[in-house]
């Protein structure tokens, strides 16, 4: 990702409007309890911190030494600076909660991390997944950001399930806003912002826009939470090691 986006990510991730969407789908299917989680891929670390409150013992790994040191700095997180390519310097059956929200999308080789997930947690542990979706919507934000790729539905629930895990729930989720945002990616103004390495973030931020989108993502949540959406700009899993 590049440094500027990190900048940015750490300045916005606790206010604005997509971030707060997205951790609060993550803990909406987080159960309470005091065992330990791990988060792979930290970003600016709110998510941590939303664990913490929830009573987990919380252990993060990312590969950017700034947002290490943000989120041990911040929310007095146990992270560790490694790279999720290579094997997971911990133990086995370890965490009840493994967390990797936009994560495996950077991985090149994310059966292998997905195996390193599974053997990591304990018997009865819950994995959290969020990744973007559709090939189909690649543009130059992906690249920006360091993905590797999109996903299916079908494709991140097969990954899944070769490592081990059953899923739980599969949804897709952002569905108002993906027929827009496949639109914006081709517009001119996509292509300004581009070239003036303008983040998208930024630009829909803003007080109307997070007064829309957070009244609307409440109804999201409580959709998903009834039943899997067919369709949407991101995707949630929810797979459990056994049972």
């Amino acid at each position: 990702m590049e440094e500027r986006l990190v900048a940015d990510l750490l300045k916005e991730e606790k206010t604005h409007w997509w971030h707060r969407a997205k951790r609060a789908l993550v803990t909406q299917c987080i159960p309470p309890g005091n065992g330990k989680a791990l988060v792979l891929g930290v970003g600016g670390g709110v998510i941590c911190e939303e664990l913490k409150n929830r009573g987990y013992d919380v252990t993060a790994i990312d590969l950017s030494s700034v947002s290490c040191a943000h989120v041990a700095r911040e929310f007095g997180v146990h992270v560790m600076q490694a790279d999720l390519e290579k094997t997971l310097a911990i133990g086995d059956s370890l965490f009840d909660l493994v967390v990797a929200t936009d994560t495996l999308e950077h991985i090149e080789n994310e059966s292998q991390l997905l195996h390193e997930i599974f053997r990591s947690m304990k018997t009865s542990g819950r994995l959290i997944v969020t990744v973007p979706a559709y090939q189909s919507f690649w543009s130059s934000w992906d690249e920006r950001l360091g993905h590797k790729r999109r996903y299916t539905g079908d494709g991140l629930g097969r990954r899944i399930k070769d490592a081990g895990f059953r899923v739980k729930k599969l949804s897709y989720f952002n569905t108002l806003i993906c027929a827009f945002v496949y639109l914006y990616r081709k517009s001119p103004l996509y292509r300004k912002n581009t070239v003036t390495g303008k983040s998208d973030f930024s630009t829909f931020s803003g007080r109307l826009p997070s007064l829309f989108f957070n009244g609307y993502y409440f109804i999201e949540r409580n959709m998903i939470a009834l039943f899997n959406m067919p369709f949407g700009l991101s995707i949630l899993t929810v797979a459990m090691k056994n049972g």
